[in-house]
C-alpha cells in the first residue's frame, strides 16, 4: 500500500512541476511582451480563413507557378511566423489584430482587414 501512495505522490509532484514550468514560461513570454493569440492551430486556421483569406492585403497563391505571392500584410506574416514558431506574437501585433478586445473569443474580425 505504501508503494502505491509513493507512486501517487510522485505523479502529483511531477504534475505540479510541469504546471509550474508552463506558468514560468508563460510569465517569461509576457514579460518579454509576447502573447499567444490562439489556443491551437485550428483556431489560428479559422481566424485566418475569416480574415486573411478575405482581405485585399492577404497573400495570394498562383496556381500556374504553384507559389505564393509576396507578403503584403505585416500582421499576416507575423501570425504565420508565430504558427511555425512558438505561437507567440508581439504585443503590438496582438493589439493590431484586436486581441485585447476579444481575448477569450474563438474568432473575431481583424482590425486591419480590408474586405476584397
Amino acid at each position: 500500500m505504501s508503494g502505491e501512495t509513493d507512486l501517487g505522490d510522485a505523479i502529483t509532484r511531477a504534475a505540479r512541476r510541469q504546471r509550474c514550468r508552463f506558468w514560468l514560461r508563460e510569465l517569461w513570454r509576457r514579460l518579454r511582451g509576447r502573447r499567444h493569440p490562439f489556443s491551437c492551430g485550428t483556431q489560428y486556421g479559422d481566424w485566418r480563413d475569416r480574415n486573411c483569406d478575405r482581405c485585399s492585403k492577404g497573400q495570394s497563391y498562383d496556381a500556374e507557378t504553384d507559389s505564393w505571392g509576396p507578403w503584403r500584410c505585416p500582421l499576416e506574416r507575423a501570425l504565420s511566423e508565430a504558427a511555425l514558431g512558438d505561437g507567440t506574437v508581439s504585443r503590438s501585433v496582438a493589439r493590431r489584430i484586436g486581441l485585447p478586445w476579444h481575448d477569450g473569443d474563438y474568432s473575431w474580425d481583424c482590425h486591419a482587414r480590408e474586405i476584397r
